[in-house]
């Protein structure tokens, strides 16, 4: 099982140490720092199609983040990550790591209880993260 560890809030960015494989919680909207090899990450983008909390599914739905990743002297990378679509993978490698899609928070019932249409700032997504190599 993948660690979790511990956020250090900064200023109004997330900011946290790894110094090995982890697992990053993305706010919506906020920059996470991995600051071992110096790498801000933010989702730019979240499409929930998640089967409504009402309905027996036969499936879970579409769950599809879009990241920018910034390797500080590299240029951004846009890495899109999905458990069912067309122009992504659950599994993507940028800047030197591999980022694998852990979950879409929170459940939708909570997104369907908002009585507004949401937004990146609802949601919460989990990434695990290692080294590419």
């Amino acid at each position: 099982m993948h660690r979790f560890l511990t956020f250090v809030t900064t200023l109004c960015f997330g900011s946290a140490a790894f110094a090995e494989p982890g697992l990053l919680s993305l706010p919506g909207g906020a920059v996470v720092a991995i600051e071992g090899p110096g790498i801000a990450v933010q989702i730019v983008h979240i499409t929930d199609q998640r089967c409504p909390s009402n309905v027996a599914c036969v499936w879970e739905g579409t769950k599809r983040v879009v990241l920018a990743i910034n390797p500080g002297s590299a240029a951004e990378e846009r890495l899109i990550l999905c458990n069912a679509c067309d122009d992504g993978a659950p599994v993507g490698t940028a800047a030197g790591l591999r980022f694998t899609f852990d979950e879409l928070e929170p459940p939708v019932a909570v997104i369907e209880g908002l009585g507004r249409p949401d937004r990146i700032a609802d949601y919460t997504v989990r990434i695990l993260f290692e080294p590419a190599n």
